[in-house]
């Protein structure tokens, strides 16, 4: 539930970041640090499931990066990141 709202709230951030980036200008790194980069740490699950599962790790890791498609935590978080930079 928690990762589902918080996910939604990314990209709504997204969204609002797009449509008035004027006032988002002074909160970059405030956004940078403080959720879009701890968001993107690996986990420990993640950790293991590059370990037990490498080709599945990178399907996900490459959703993150490229397609985002999966609207998953880290997906939003990278799009967060795209879009901050996009408006620099």
């Amino acid at each position: 539930m928690y990762e589902e709202l918080v996910t939604e709230l990314l990209g709504l951030l997204v969204l609002l970041v797009k449509a008035h980036r004027r006032h988002f200008q002074s909160h970059h790194a405030t956004l940078l640090h403080q959720a879009v980069f701890p968001l993107l740490a690996a986990t420990p699950e993640e950790t293991q499931l590059f370990e037990d599962d490498p080709e599945e790790f990178n399907r996900l890791a490459e959703d993150c990066c490229d397609r985002q498609t999966f609207g998953v935590l880290k997906t939003e978080a990278s799009r967060l990141l795209e879009t901050l930079c996009d408006e620099l």
